[in-house]
């Protein structure tokens, strides 16, 4: 992984990436993170931390007569 860094060569392929390419894929990650970060937040806190509570069956909403 060290070389991949410092060569720009991506391991088992013929391919190299430059500086100016790999602040271009770092830049878009970042921007990726940022603009996804809320959506991410609100799928963790409504699934996670605030899950729904579990529906419930019809015959659970109404009293039966006696």
């Amino acid at each position: 992984m060290y070389s991949f860094f410092v060569l720009g060569l991506i391991p088992g392929t013929n391919i190299s990436i430059s500086f100016q390419v790999w602040l271009m894929l770092m830049a878009a990650l970042l921007v990726g993170a940022i603009i996804a970060k809320p959506y991410l937040a609100r799928y963790i806190r409504d699934n996670f931390v605030n899950p729904r509570p579990a529906p419930l069956h019809a015959s659970q909403l109404h009293l039966r007569a006696l």
